[in-house]
């Protein structure tokens, strides 16, 4: 195998791509598979997120396996979570139907009326693009979430008007749980470039 040297080209950071980056949709809807693709219309710019953008998790489970001499032989796994963490800055009705619900959410002459229900909320999927270091493209799909909880709404001075929801993310037969689509890649070049 050929030494290759660290390459500070490689490391960024990522933000979302001015004037729209998270976008949501009923689940079922059409995904995109490359990063110029037009998103299905019904796909909805969610807004502004906070600084701590969107956080991918992930928890594992296992139990230890051992023989009659209480040696250790296996490690099986037990439970797999996928999750995924945000906070909507935008105060307006597809962020709050993201939230609470379609159904409880109206906005009608001038009045945005959102109703707590606690009731879950159907599963949905997402598109986040974004940009990486040197104009990289990047874009992550998850084909299918639903909001596992709500963080505490804060009322106040100085304080924004949000609560931080968290999704639990579910397995798709093609993407995953959710897939990164990184173009410009830093080893390989494009066919027919």
């Amino acid at each position: 195998m050929a030494e290759v040297n660290n390459e500070t080209k490689n490391v960024s950071s990522a933000k979302g791509i001015a004037g729209g980056y998270w976008f949501t949709a009923p689940l079922g809807t059409s995904l995109p598979s490359a990063i110029n693709d037009v998103l299905d219309t019904k796909f909805v710019n969610q807004g502004f997120l906070s600084e701590d953008g969107i956080n991918f998790s992930d928890e594992k489970d296992t139990e230890d396996k051992t023989d009659l001499n209480g040696e250790k032989v296996d490690s099986a796994t037990t439970e797999i979570s996928k999750g995924m963490t945000l906070t909507y800055l935008e105060v307006k009705k597809s962020a709050q139907a993201e939230q609470y619900g379609e159904a409880n959410v109206t906005d009608s002459n001038g009045v945005l009326d959102v109703k707590d229900t606690g009731e879950d909320l159907p599963h949905r999927c997402g598109v986040f693009k974004g940009v990486l270091k040197n104009g990289r493209k990047m874009m992550i799909v998850v084909p299918d979430c639903q909001l596992s909880e709500l963080g505490d709404l804060q009322v106040g001075g100085g304080e924004l008007f949000a609560r931080e929801c968290t999704y639990n993310l579910y397995k798709d037969a093609t993407l995953g749980c959710y897939k990164r689509f990184i173009y410009e890649s830093t080893e390989t070049t494009a066919s027919g470039a």
